[in-house]
């Protein structure tokens, strides 16, 4: 998964920039503010005034040395806070109203979110979590954590992208069925990989210290996209027929079957790796973008489009993310009552 998939609620144009020196100017502005942003601030917290605006939905308070998330608005439905010194995350403080929380790249060691009925997406990667509760409506989860075992996601139902980084997995065999996406990234697997479930479409383990024969590792029939790059992995790899992108650079592989369907495929640093003439003429028939061990694309002026053309043909193939259509409206604001305030003097 892309960090674009990740960050698509992040992103707002063409923001209306009021610069507001004093108490009185901030306190006008955020009368009827939909979207405010206050990140590279310093302060700790908000000042007890925004817990009293009704207006604001979103709140970016990104980079501003926030150490607590008290005096949130109450009816705030997005809240940004990247890059800050936030030590635990708990829904007895937060508003009930929230659907996004991207508390990404802090300190949180503690995260209670039980009751955060309204809650569907939650970014909280590179951070020391050593306990977590998540609530089960949530549908999208990016996550690290120093010890993580999939039993913490067993009856997330409406779990369809889970992202895990930097973390120490013990356990994956009650990974959930209804997991649509699974991304695991810069990990260290602790055990045997389980059999996934079917419905499995993305399957990314990279640098996750997975070693052994990979054909003694079973994919899902309706795998699209495998990305297993930069593990310890060997031998002769018989390609699902489902799969259309394929990574598998930086391992030890030494032959590839089955390979007709592709249309992407890295093989970088596998020095090993035997490729007949036959397949190569099947990866040029294919227009397939090809990158080798020289570290070349093999129609690298093609390599954008064909990239857009994988995600259709994914999205059309499985058509699990109608939900994300379903509820980008929710998140995606109008252009009307947005701020940008530059200065925040009374905090």
């Amino acid at each position: 998964m892309s960090d674009h998939e990740y960050d698509e609620f992040n992103e707002f144009n063409e923001f209306d920039t009021i610069n507001v020196d004093n108490d009185i100017l901030i306190k006008k502005a955020l009368e009827e503010c939909e979207y405010c942003d206050v990140k590279d601030m310093a302060f700790e917290c908000l000042p007890i005034e925004m817990s009293q605006n009704k207006f604001i939905k979103r709140l970016d308070m990104s980079d501003s040395c926030v150490v607590s998330l008290i005096n949130l608005p109450p009816n705030l439905e997005i809240l940004i806070a990247e890059n800050n010194d936030i030590t635990e995350i708990d829904d007895s403080i937060l508003p009930k109203s929230l659907k996004l929380i991207n508390v990404k790249n802090n300190s949180v060691t503690k995260i209670n979110l039980l009751n955060s009925h309204n809650l569907v997406k939650l970014l909280c990667e590179n951070n020391p979590i050593k306990t977590f509760e998540l609530p089960i409506t949530l549908k999208i989860c990016v996550i690290s954590s120093q010890e993580l075992n999939m039993k913490h996601f067993e009856n997330m139902n409406e779990l369809q992208i889970l992202k895990i980084s930097k973390s120490n997995i013990y356990n994956l065999e009650l990974i959930n069925p209804n997991i649509k996406q699974l991304l695991i990234h810069r990990s260290h697997i602790k055990c045997d990989l389980p059999k996934f479930s079917p419905d499995l479409y993305k399957l990314e383990i990279i640098n996750s210290n997975i070693s052994g024969m990979i054909d003694k590792f079973e994919f899902p029939k309706n795998l699209i996209s495998l990305n297993l790059s930069d593990n310890k992995l060997s031998g002769t790899f018989v390609v699902p027929p489902s799969v259309i992108d394929l990574d598998i650079s930086d391992n030890d592989i030494t032959k590839l079957e089955n390979i007709q369907n592709l249309q992407k495929l890295n093989i970088a640093n596998n020095e090993n790796i035997d490729m007949t003439d036959a397949q190569l003429a099947i990866i040029q028939h294919n227009q397939c973008n090809f990158i080798h061990n020289n570290g070349k694309y093999h129609k690298e002026e093609e390599y954008t489009q064909r990239q857009q053309e994988i995600h259709e043909m994914m999205m059309r193939h499985r058509q699990i993310l109608a939900m994300t259509s379903r509820n980008s409206d929710s998140f995606r604001p109008s252009t009307a009552n947005k701020i940008e305030i530059k200065k925040f003097c009374s905090v």
